[in-house]
């Protein structure tokens, strides 16, 4: 038991500095310019990537196991697809761009804080989506009455 523990260990800490490796090889050598002060952020993406890794699922499992209700793990669930949704925000904001907006939009994505069911929303408002938009646009207010009406109205920042 002791040995499989060691292999799952092993590749959980392979996989873990394996990405944040090709992060920073990345960022060394093709993107930051060779400037102390760029590689703070680089070592925080680091530091949260490495513990987004693992103790999140151990968090997860945690969660899991203790929540007294069906209402404990639903709201857990909705607070993780809310992060899940930011996160995706952010990460692929350009592209959302691109691929969702007109090209004059003034709403966009990739911003901090933001969903985007929430820029979605604002982008009907303003009339500012393409085809590609309105579409993915329609399958969420299918899937939720009026989801991107009230994503713009749960923001905090509108």
């Amino acid at each position: 038991m002791k040995t499989i523990a060691k292999i799952l260990i092993w590749i959980w800490l392979s996989v873990t500095f394996g990405y944040v490796g090709i992060i920073v090889f990345i960022n060394l050598f093709v993107i930051l310019p060779f400037n102390k002060k760029s590689y703070i952020p680089l070592l925080l993406l680091a530091f949260a990537r490495f513990g987004q890794t693992g103790i999140n699922k151990i968090g997860n499992l945690y969660q899991r196991l203790k929540g007294d209700t069906y209402k404990t793990n639903a709201k857990y669930d909705m607070d993780r697809a809310l992060i899940e949704d930011m996160k995706a925000n952010v990460y692929c904001g350009e592209m959302f761009n691109d691929l969702l907006l007109k090209k004059d939009a003034k709403n966009k994505f990739g911003i901090v804080g933001e969903t985007i069911s929430d820029n979605l929303g604002e982008a009907k408002r303003d009339i500012e989506m393409n085809e590609t938009g309105n579409l993915l646009g329609k399958m969420l207010n299918f899937i939720d009455k009026e989801h991107l009406e009230k994503s713009i109205k749960n923001n905090k920042h509108n």
